[in-house]
């Protein structure tokens, strides 16, 4: 016959659940985090996940910096962002904001404050 019951946590989540050690929470959790990844996808190299990690954050900065030189060359040739917002050029100006805060939303959705 298996047990079935849950394994109990360990004093290291124990102690990041409490009071005291909320503070780490987030920490840990990323730690926590790219050790899975690291043990699941890069035969156990951590660094190899920061590596992959820093490679995405620079190719969304990247395609942000691609989104602005796109929206300056669409305008009056001269770069100038007063004739471009003067032209209502709206939907060009939207795109390369959202480009560039691309890496801010990637940050964000691993869970940096």
């Amino acid at each position: 016959m298996s047990d079935i019951r849950a394994p109990p946590m360990s004093e290291l989540d124990c102690f990041v659940r409490s009071v005291h050690g909320s503070a780490y929470a987030g920490e840990y959790r990323r730690t926590v985090t790219k050790m899975f990844l690291a043990q699941r996808f890069a035969l156990g190299c951590v660094e190899a996940v920061g590596v992959a990690d820093l490679l995405v954050r620079a190719m969304l900065v990247g395609f942000g910096v691609a989104r602005l030189g796109t929206w300056s060359r669409s305008g009056t040739g001269s770069g100038d962002v007063q004739a471009l917002l003067d032209q209502r050029n709206w939907w060009l100006a939207g795109r390369a904001v959202a480009g560039v805060l691309l890496c801010h939303v990637y940050q964000a959705c691993k869970g940096y404050r």
